[in-house]
């Protein structure tokens, strides 16, 4: 993994000096995203993968020599998965319920580069690598139920909260249509690798409107 993220950030590096050095100060177009995803993620507590709406937007400079650089920032919704585990009944008589609910997302800014293809008058494909940073947020909560056959005698309920920086490598494309001399349709996808743990990659397709500075 960590010979990866070394081929990301000298790929990543190079787009940029590489933009930096040849591209004239009057041959940078500036531009700004606003777009929806489908956040697809394996990492939750059901360990399957849920998909959930996610907001996206961006910052980024295309140069005249069709080197490109952005800044993409992700909102996902909650993925929630739940289970029931039951205890019992032991000699007691008592059976004891544990009704358990996960909540989880990564929210985050990455750092992509990449070139633009020309495929036609008003069409680019854009390939794009480079780095992610997340803020990984895991909320539970569980309720507890205890009964005998004829009576409920003992409820609880606890909850956490947790949250953790996350780093990741990132890759995709753009696929951008040219509506007009400023405003571009872009369908995208993003491939987000978590480093560390064993955490699945999380997939992100959607569609953007690009406008031109």
């Amino acid at each position: 993994m960590n010979r990866c993220l070394t081929l990301v950030l000298a790929f990543v590096g190079t787009a940029a000096v590489s933009a930096s050095a040849q591209s004239a100060p009057d041959g940078t177009r500036y531009f700004v995203e606003a777009g929806a995803a489908a956040d697809r993620d394996a990492n939750t507590l059901a360990g399957r993968p849920t998909t959930v709406p996610a907001f996206t937007t961006a910052f980024g400079a295309a140069f005249s020599n069709l080197w490109t650089i952005r800044f993409d920032a992700s909102l996902p919704g909650w993925h929630e998965s739940s289970y029931t585990d039951v205890f019992g009944p032991g000699s007691s008589g008592v059976t004891t319920t544990v009704t358990t609910r996960q909540r989880h997302r990564l929210i985050g800014l990455g750092f992509l580069a990449g070139r633009d293809l020309p495929a036609g008058a008003r069409l680019r494909v854009t390939p794009l690598a480079g780095f992610s940073s997340f803020i990984h947020t895991d909320r539970g909560d569980s309720v507890v139920l205890s009964r005998t056959a004829t009576r409920v005698f003992h409820t609880d309920s606890y909850g956490y909260t947790q949250h953790e920086p996350r780093i990741a490598l990132s890759a995709g494309a753009d696929l951008s249509f040219q509506t007009s001399e400023r405003v571009a349709l872009v369908p995208q996808i993003r491939i987000v690798g978590v480093l560390g743990d064993d955490w699945e990659p999380i997939v992100r397709t959607g569609v953007a409107v690009r406008i031109g500075l």
